[in-house]
């Protein structure tokens, strides 16, 4: 409905932003009780057209194999359990993940996964593998596709829900709270240009990573940590987030391809990678592995070769398949995920590309953005340090501490989301709708149609290129002193001089991608002034983040997550000590990775 002072207003008992994997799972388990008024919204159309979620067609989800066998009649080892699942992610997170997060993960995917079957998912249950840090084979995959099929036969239950609405092609904007509790939310309707103001004592943000502060990302471009800045905005506390994972898969050369996930990620084990020099350069960050490392490895050793001088000609590594005979080569292809020869499951065709490599051309990769471990702080509910707002899925840290290990994504969204959703939906339902601060709505609406205002001033596209390059540079895989501080200046730079005079060339309402851009400018900013604050006194290498002025992995000093929040207009650091509820971290400094 509309109050005619040029927004709409919307009541609910809960209100869910982001409507992916984490959302989705969210609005199910909050609408089961029918009593409950659930609205979720997107920026996308409807589920599954925007995120993350979408863009995993072949991804999978790391399941501890008891539990796959036992609940989903699955072939799988039986001598793996929920613990030794918690021991390798906690190994690999290096010892700084919240264990009473990683625990509920460990025990509750098998369940999450035995129920999303129950609503029609169709599992693959005939091939398994060990991904690099898991010592048993717990990925499985959809049987046709994972990501969509998921985000498919949830919406199908969801259309079922009459108490669940789903509003499409949403921008979420700012959280409205009262008496430091919940209020509400104010979004952007994408198509006409409207505010819409939602009434609801309960919020879970399930909005994803913030990928798009990078140049190069794994994700859609929608993943502009537009969650992160509104809970940022709103006072909430967030963790860890110092802790981002880049995987070197973009393809910068030769021109004229697309990146994608699929195939060429899929069997990056399978490359040597040199840099500029020719040198096999992994070599020196683990002589026995080399390439086929985890994934906080391979970024950073891709990103020191850049750093120092040493990179491709066109800012990577070289990757090549000239050490394998071309049957071999013809052989992976056939059997990758998508059971075509080099055909990505977007239906890119990169046979002419792998027939180049047979004859000896390397293609040269860099880094991208592939997911966050840092996030909005929460519990096992799901509940963050303000009443009322819940989180669940990649906008949360804590779960995979330093580094997640592959397939923990999927499995982290059902989990969270589904505990969100309940304990959501408890708290709506013994907690009365707080009155909403209209001046909070107005103070949203002017710096929202500031750049619609102006009659000049900075480009938002051109500002993007400028803020993704910068963070790229200061406050990616490798970071020192200098970098983060300089990324504390740039951001507040932006923040006083640049974003409030971002302008919009066109003045129009609808769908004004422009208009988009600026907006989501402004929170990736915010994201990036977060990750310099948090990573700045972590004077240790660990993970995914690796100091090149401390080099060691102190785990005397720093088994300890960094708390963040904005205090009257500022960030605030502090330090806490990890949650630890079985496994003790080692102590002593050691060269990294620790």
């Amino acid at each position: 409905m509309n109050n005619g002072d040029g927004y709409g207003i919307y009541s609910t008992d809960v209100l869910i932003i982001g409507v992916e994997a984490a959302g989705a799972y969210a609005a199910i388990k909050a609408s089961e009780d029918e009593g409950i008024d659930v609205i979720a919204i997107t920026k996308g159309s409807d589920v599954a057209r925007a995120g993350a979620t979408v863009t995993a067609a072949h991804s999978h989800f790391a399941i501890e194999c008891q539990g796959l066998h036992d609940l989903l009649d699955a072939p799988a080892d039986t001598r793996d359990s929920p613990e030794a699942f918690f021991e390798d992610m906690v190994r690999e997170g290096k010892y700084v993940n919240d264990q009473t997060l990683v625990e509920s993960l460990a025990r509750e995917g098998a369940p999450r996964a035995k129920e999303m079957e129950s609503w029609g998912f169709e599992w693959d249950k005939t091939a398994f593998k060990a991904a690099p840090g898991h010592t048993y084979q717990r990925e499985i995959h959809g049987l046709d596709t994972t990501g969509p099929q998921m985000c498919r036969v949830m919406k199908r239950v969801l259309d079922s829900r009459p108490n669940c609405q789903i509003m499409g092609n949403m921008l979420a904007l700012d959280l409205l709270t009262s008496g430091g509790e919940i209020a509400g939310a104010v979004a952007l309707d994408l198509l006409t240009g409207e505010l819409v103001v939602f009434l609801t004592q309960c919020v879970i943000m399930a909005t994803g990573g913030a990928q798009c502060l990078y140049p190069y990302v794994s994700t859609g471009k929608e993943m502009t940590g537009d969650g992160h800045a509104m809970a940022y905005r709103a006072g909430a506390e967030f963790h860890d987030m110092q802790y981002i994972q880049f995987i070197p898969g973009e393809l910068v050369w030769p021109p004229g391809w697309m990146v994608g996930v699929q195939p060429f990620v899929m069997f990056m084990g399978l490359y040597w990678w040199y840099n500029g020099l020719g040198d096999r350069f992994m070599r020196r960050w683990d002589p026995m592995k080399i390439e086929d490392v985890t994934r906080d490895l391979r970024s950073i050793g891709v990103a020191t070769e850049v750093l120092e001088g040493r990179g491709s000609e066109h800012g990577g590594i070289y990757a090549s398949f000239a050490h394998l005979p071309s049957d071999v080569i013809d052989y992976v292809g056939r059997s990758n995920a998508t059971g075509k020869n080099w055909i990505s499951s977007s239906g890119i065709d990169y046979n002419p590309l792998v027939e180049m490599m047979k004859e000896g051309t390397a293609i040269e990769l860099a880094n991208y953005c592939h997911f966050w471990m840092g996030g909005i702080k929460i519990n096992v509910d799901g509940e963050t340090s303000i009443p009322g707002l819940y989180a669940g899925g990649e906008c949360c840290g804590g779960v995979h501490g330093a580094n997640r290990l592959s397939g923990g994504a999927l499995t982290q969204c059902m989990v969270q989301g589904a505990r969100a959703g309940i304990a959501a939906s408890a708290y709506a339902k013994k907690t009365p709708k707080p009155e909403v601060d209209w001046e909070q709505v107005e103070a949203c609406r002017a710096w929202v149609y500031r750049p619609l205002e102006r009659e000049g001033g900075i480009n938002p596209m051109e500002l993007r290129d400028k803020v993704t390059g910068f963070a790229d540079s200061h406050t990616g895989p490798v970071r020192d002193h200098e970098m983060l501080e300089e990324a504390i200046a740039e951001a507040d730079r932006l923040k006083k001089i640049e974003l409030p005079n971002l302008y919009c060339k066109s003045k129009s309402r609808a769908y004004n991608l422009e208009w988009v851009q600026a907006i989501q400018t402004m929170n990736t900013v915010q994201v990036m002034e977060l990750v310099a604050h948090s990573a700045l006194p972590v004077t240790n290498s660990r993970g995914a983040h690796y100091r090149r002025d401390y080099p060691d992995t102190d785990n005397d000093n720093f088994i300890k997550s960094v708390v963040a929040k904005q205090v009257d207009g500022r960030c605030e650091v502090w330090f806490e000590p990890v949650k630890i509820t079985s496994m003790t971290p080692p102590k002593g400094k050691r060269p990294y990775p620790g």
